[in-house]
Protein backbone atom coordinates (compact mmCIF):
# COMPACT_ATOMS: atom_id res chain seq x y z
CA UNK A 1 0.00 0.00 0.00
CA UNK A 2 3.19 2.26 0.74
CA UNK A 3 4.14 1.33 -2.75
CA UNK A 4 0.72 2.77 -4.63
CA UNK A 5 0.88 5.87 -2.38
CA UNK A 6 4.68 6.30 -3.37
CA UNK A 7 3.38 5.99 -7.47
CA UNK A 8 0.49 8.49 -6.67
CA UNK A 9 3.20 10.86 -5.04
CA UNK A 10 5.84 10.48 -8.37
CA UNK A 11 2.53 10.64 -10.94
CA UNK A 12 0.91 14.19 -9.10
CA UNK A 13 4.75 15.57 -9.18
CA UNK A 14 5.09 14.38 -13.00
CA UNK A 15 2.41 16.03 -14.19
CA UNK A 16 2.04 18.69 -11.85
CA UNK A 17 -1.89 19.13 -11.85
CA UNK A 18 -3.61 19.88 -8.67
CA UNK A 19 -7.09 20.51 -10.41
CA UNK A 20 -8.94 19.86 -13.51
CA UNK A 21 -11.30 21.68 -15.19
CA UNK A 22 -14.15 19.25 -16.78
CA UNK A 23 -15.08 19.67 -20.07
CA UNK A 24 -18.62 18.65 -21.80
CA UNK A 25 -20.10 14.96 -20.94
CA UNK A 26 -16.91 14.32 -18.38
CA UNK A 27 -18.43 12.42 -15.46
CA UNK A 28 -15.96 11.45 -12.20
CA UNK A 29 -14.87 8.20 -13.78
CA UNK A 30 -13.64 9.90 -16.72
CA UNK A 31 -12.30 12.71 -14.59
CA UNK A 32 -10.35 10.43 -12.37
CA UNK A 33 -9.12 8.10 -15.75
CA UNK A 34 -7.87 11.53 -17.05
CA UNK A 35 -6.17 12.81 -13.80
CA UNK A 36 -4.77 9.59 -12.75
CA UNK A 37 -4.41 7.29 -15.84
CA UNK A 38 -1.37 4.99 -14.13
CA UNK A 39 -3.13 4.50 -10.21
CA UNK A 40 -3.85 0.96 -8.65
CA UNK A 41 -5.78 1.69 -6.07
CA UNK A 42 -9.61 0.42 -7.12
CA UNK A 43 -12.53 2.79 -8.71
CA UNK A 44 -14.50 3.11 -5.21
CA UNK A 45 -10.97 4.68 -3.41
CA UNK A 46 -10.47 7.10 -6.11
CA UNK A 47 -14.19 8.32 -5.92
CA UNK A 48 -14.05 8.58 -2.23
CA UNK A 49 -10.74 10.65 -2.62
CA UNK A 50 -12.51 12.98 -4.95
CA UNK A 51 -15.48 13.76 -2.57
CA UNK A 52 -13.07 14.54 0.12
CA UNK A 53 -10.77 16.71 -1.84
CA UNK A 54 -14.01 18.89 -3.04
CA UNK A 55 -16.76 19.01 -0.58
CA UNK A 56 -18.91 20.55 -3.02
CA UNK A 57 -19.27 16.94 -5.38
CA UNK A 58 -22.47 15.74 -3.57
CA UNK A 59 -21.45 11.81 -2.74
CA UNK A 60 -23.97 9.68 -4.58
CA UNK A 61 -24.80 7.44 -7.97
CA UNK A 62 -25.12 9.92 -10.58
CA UNK A 63 -22.57 12.90 -9.67
CA UNK A 64 -23.60 15.75 -11.98
CA UNK A 65 -20.33 17.76 -13.19
CA UNK A 66 -20.83 21.18 -15.16
CA UNK A 67 -18.27 22.20 -17.81
CA UNK A 68 -16.03 24.56 -16.77
CA UNK A 69 -16.39 23.39 -12.97
CA UNK A 70 -13.00 23.35 -11.63
CA UNK A 71 -12.47 19.95 -9.21
CA UNK A 72 -9.37 20.12 -6.75
CA UNK A 73 -7.05 16.67 -7.70
CA UNK A 74 -6.85 14.39 -4.28
CA UNK A 75 -3.38 14.20 -2.97
CA UNK A 76 -1.60 11.40 -1.65
CA UNK A 77 -2.75 12.71 1.94
CA UNK A 78 -6.13 12.51 0.70
CA UNK A 79 -6.10 9.08 -0.74
CA UNK A 80 -4.27 7.54 2.73
CA UNK A 81 -7.22 9.24 4.74
CA UNK A 82 -9.89 7.17 2.39
CA UNK A 83 -7.71 3.85 2.45
CA UNK A 84 -6.65 4.11 6.48
CA UNK A 85 -9.48 6.42 8.08
CA UNK A 86 -8.15 5.97 11.14
CA UNK A 87 -4.42 6.84 10.14
CA UNK A 88 -4.86 10.70 11.85
CA UNK A 89 -3.25 13.90 10.17
CA UNK A 90 -1.66 11.28 7.60
CA UNK A 91 1.41 11.48 9.38
CA UNK A 92 2.45 7.89 9.65
CA UNK A 93 4.90 8.50 13.22
CA UNK A 94 2.47 10.13 15.16
CA UNK A 95 -0.69 7.88 14.43
CA UNK A 96 -2.37 4.88 16.72
CA UNK A 97 -1.76 2.39 13.86
CA UNK A 98 1.27 2.05 12.15
CA UNK A 99 2.23 -0.15 8.99
CA UNK A 100 4.95 -2.55 11.30
CA UNK A 101 2.84 -2.31 14.23
CA UNK A 102 2.80 -5.70 16.09
CA UNK A 103 -0.29 -7.78 16.45
CA UNK A 104 -1.89 -8.71 19.84
CA UNK A 105 -1.15 -11.78 21.45
CA UNK A 106 -3.70 -13.72 22.51
CA UNK A 107 -3.42 -17.12 24.68
CA UNK A 108 -4.29 -20.39 22.92
CA UNK A 109 -7.35 -21.75 23.37
CA UNK A 110 -7.77 -25.48 23.15
CA UNK A 111 -10.82 -26.90 20.94
CA UNK A 112 -13.77 -28.52 21.89
CA UNK A 113 -14.13 -31.79 21.63
CA UNK A 114 -16.89 -33.97 20.16
CA UNK A 115 -17.76 -35.28 23.82
CA UNK A 116 -18.04 -31.90 25.37
CA UNK A 117 -20.12 -30.48 22.29
CA UNK A 118 -22.36 -33.38 22.52
CA UNK A 119 -22.81 -35.29 25.87
CA UNK A 120 -23.59 -38.92 26.53
CA UNK A 121 -27.49 -38.49 27.00
CA UNK A 122 -29.13 -41.18 29.25
CA UNK A 123 -32.27 -42.82 27.66
CA UNK A 124 -34.66 -45.00 30.09
CA UNK A 125 -34.81 -48.47 29.08
CA UNK A 126 -38.29 -49.49 28.45
CA UNK A 127 -39.44 -53.16 29.80
CA UNK A 128 -40.03 -55.55 27.18
CA UNK A 129 -42.84 -57.75 27.04
CA UNK A 130 -42.24 -61.44 26.12
CA UNK A 131 -44.83 -64.11 26.10
CA UNK A 132 -45.08 -66.19 28.71
CA UNK A 133 -43.66 -63.41 31.09
CA UNK A 134 -45.57 -62.25 34.50
CA UNK A 135 -47.13 -58.85 32.32
CA UNK A 136 -47.63 -60.37 28.71
CA UNK A 137 -49.16 -58.38 26.06
CA UNK A 138 -52.79 -57.79 25.54
CA UNK A 139 -54.18 -60.07 23.12
CA UNK A 140 -55.92 -58.14 19.86
CA UNK A 141 -58.74 -59.12 18.22
CA UNK A 142 -58.17 -60.70 14.29
CA UNK A 143 -59.88 -57.21 13.51
CA UNK A 144 -57.44 -55.03 15.18
CA UNK A 145 -55.05 -56.58 13.09
CA UNK A 146 -56.45 -56.18 10.17
CA UNK A 147 -56.21 -52.79 9.89
CA UNK A 148 -52.61 -53.09 11.06
CA UNK A 149 -52.13 -54.58 7.38
CA UNK A 150 -53.09 -52.34 4.41
CA UNK A 151 -53.68 -55.00 1.64
CA UNK A 152 -54.18 -53.49 -2.45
Amino acid sequence: MLDLAREVAAQQKNTGAQSYVVQARDNLDSVIRKTMPANLFAADVLRQAYFRANPELVAGANVKLRPGQVLQVPDVATVRAVMMPDSGNGHGGDSKISLHSTAPVVAPTVAATAIDLNPPIAIPRLPVNVAGSANPAPEVSPEEKKKWVRYP
